[in-house]
Parts: structure tokens; sequence; C-alpha cells
């Protein structure tokens, strides 16, 4: 059994419109509606998305590109109030219906993981990227998990629902990955748990994985709009 109690790990029933890879890079089915609401809704008025999303509305309604200009000034005015460790290793793990596919079945080979090769389908992988990331860094003296339980809950197209099969077989592969983890790096371990409700706490993770120094990424939409962001403040574009 793993040290970090996964019952504290945020679970994201539906978050069927805050999903910032999405909507900044405007893809999926309901994107455009999504936006909408995110730009409407009281519910996110200090968020990262809508600061982003208003940027941009000013100065086209209907872009569609990701604004490299606009996302780097809001990545750098949230991260204000976030600090990091440049001897920490953030290291995120995509979880939630990643181990579904489209249509909620459990671990098919169409899963969004498996497609994606994320972490939670491939310990070896990760193990070999901290091994790498800890051997170009050694003053790494602690690892944090940055992740959520997300289930995406399209209710439109009725995808991607919450159902606790998936959320069984997301513990049981994430406990089998902590413990080889711990056992391999005898580092301190622990769980980045932010203040605040959902939105925050994704917003917070999300500025963190752009900024801190050392940072391992997962696949799939948010990873890669990590990785995009940070090679966008890295070029100070």
């Amino acid at each position: 059994m793993s040290s970090i109690n996964l019952n504290e790990i945020i679970l994201l029933k539906s978050n069927k419109h805050y999903r910032l890879a999405d909507l900044i890079f405007c893809q999926g089915l309901r994107a455009h509606y999504d936006r909408q609401i995110i730009l409407s809704d009281s519910k996110y008025k200090d968020s990262f998305l809508k600061y982003y999303l208003d940027e941009n509305f000013r100065i086209n309604p209907d872009f569609e590109e990701l604004n490299s200009i606009f996302l780097k000034k809001s990545i750098l005015e949230f991260s204000k109030n976030i600090k990091t460790c440049d001897d920490n290793l953030y290291l995120n793990i995509r979880l939630g219906d990643v181990v579904m596919d489209e249509y909620n079945n459990i671990n098919t080979v169409y899963s969004h993981g498996v497609i994606n090769n994320t972490f939670i389908f491939n310990e070896a992988k990760i193990i070999r990227l901290i091994s790498k990331k800890i051997k170009l860094n050694p003053f790494i003296k602690s690892i944090s998990f940055v992740m959520a339980l997300h289930f995406g809950n399209n209710d439109i197209y009725g995808l991607w629902g919450f159902n606790q099969e998936a959320l069984d077989e997301n513990f049981k592969r994430l406990n089998s990955i902590l413990k080889k983890i711990e056992e391999k790096f005898n580092l301190p371990i622990s769980l980045l748990l932010p203040s605040g409700n959902s939105i925050k706490v994704i917003d917070n993770h999300f500025i963190t994985l752009c900024t801190a120094k050392n940072v391992i990424i997962d696949g799939s939409g948010f990873g890669d709009l990590i990785t995009k962001s940070r090679q966008i403040l890295k070029n100070n574009l």
C-alpha cells in the first residue's frame, strides 16, 4: 500500500465544461459550446480559462487557434500566487476516464490511455522517465504527484461517464505504480492538494506543471497543452 491516500485525489465525476486543452486548442465535439459556458457562467469568473478566453474574444470572437501571446500572459498572471520548489519533482499522471474507451468500456484496446500510451498503462515508461530526470538533476529530494480523477461526462453524446468500475481500475493501477516508485527511488512522495473548488485545483495543477523547474508530463490533451505552454514560456514568445 502506498503512503499516499488515494481517496484524497480530487474526483471530478462530471467535468464536462472546464477542459483546458479542448477549449484552448478548440478541439472536440463541443468546444465552441463549452467556451460560451465558461464565458457566461459566473462560477468560472475567476478561472484561468475565463481569463484566457476573454483576452482572445476581445480580438476575435471566432478564434480557433491557440494564441501564444495571450496564453503566456494568462500563465504569468496566474503564476503570481503559486510557488514551486526546485528540488521537488512534479509528476503528472492522467487519471479517470483514461481507462475507458469513449463508450465507457474498461480496459479495451481503444481505451483513451492505451491509444495515448499514458502512464497508467505503462509503468515501465514512468520509471524510466523518473530515473532519467533524477540522473540529470541529482539534487531532487522529493516527488509530488499532480493528478485528478477526471471524467468528461459528455452528456450531449453520452461519452466518458463516471462509473465505480473505472474508479476501482484507476486505484488498482495507480497503487501498483506508486509502490514501484517508492521501492525504486526511496524518496518522500506526496500528493499536490491545492485548496479551493475543483476549478481552482485544475488551475493550480496546470500552472504548477507549466512553471515548475522539474516536471514529468503524461500524455493526452492536458499534457500536450502543458508541454506547449512550457515551450512558449521558454522561448519567451
